[in-house]
């Protein structure tokens, strides 16, 4: 069977071979027209740019594939889980129910939340690319009171009623006008901050009971794993 070197295997040794030939050529052609320690001075040299730096240079490279390997399998376990806390609330089907997972974005002021996963009645979904800031919606509210609300709207005029959520009237245009049932729950780092969001909503007001506040805040301690250590494996 044939055998495959590994990345790091081959670096190595390309790095290695390119260093005895820039060493010997150094050694020999300085110890022919100088002397012996400006031939040693030479090798030295010879050894740090042929063998150092395109060590340096190859690990960097492998070390920057791990990372990105290792969230790219983050991201298949946030939507994996995001999918079994969908079948955790054994919501009737007819009541439309979303669970989306938010992480904050604290780069911008205010914060903003980007979504990581979705997952509605029919599996998962693609998460938005729209953003929204943490000073709106129900979201907003649990991330800034750090704590589990939920939150039905009455029968009437949707528009208006996201807009005493804090939203521009063109960014209320645009969610789904069916929304009628909204929980939220924070989810804490290590150092009780919040990192992220998980949000339900469905058709439905009153649909959520409270123990489905009890799972939301039962399944949150996994999400926070699942969102800090890929900001870990940056460093």
């Amino acid at each position: 069977m044939e055998k495959r070197l590994g990345q790091k295997t081959l670096v190595v040794l390309v790095a290695l071979s390119n260093g005895v030939a820039l060493a010997a050529f150094a050694f020999f052609g300085a110890e022919i027209a100088v002397h012996f320690w400006t031939a040693v001075a030479c090798f030295v040299l010879g050894v740090l740019g042929g063998v150092i730096a395109p060590i340096l240079a190859g690990l960097g490279g492998v070390h920057k594939e791990e990372i990105s390997a290792t969230m790219h399998e983050r991201q298949r376990a946030i939507k994996m889980f995001t999918e079994v806390t969908h079948g955790l609330f054994k919501v009737e089907k007819d009541h439309g129910l979303r669970v989306t997972l938010l992480e904050i974005d604290k780069s911008t002021v205010p914060h903003k939340f980007i979504q990581r996963a979705r997952c509605e009645c029919d599996g998962p979904k693609a998460p938005s690319k729209t953003t929204m800031s943490t000073q709106q919606g129900v979201a907003g509210r649990s991330y800034r009171e750090q704590k589990l609300f939920t939150v039905n709207f009455n029968e009437g005029n949707f528009i208006e009623q996201m807009l005493a959520w804090g939203f521009e009237r063109a960014e209320a245009e645009k969610f789904e006008k069916d929304r009628a049932a909204f929980l939220c729950s924070p989810i804490f780092d290590a150092d009780d901050q919040v990192i992220g969001i998980l949000s339900l909503d469905a058709k439905t007001p009153n649909v959520f009971l409270p123990e489905h506040n009890e799972i939301a805040e039962w399944v949150t301690p996994f999400f926070a794993r699942f969102l800090s250590e890929p900001a870990r494996g940056n460093q």
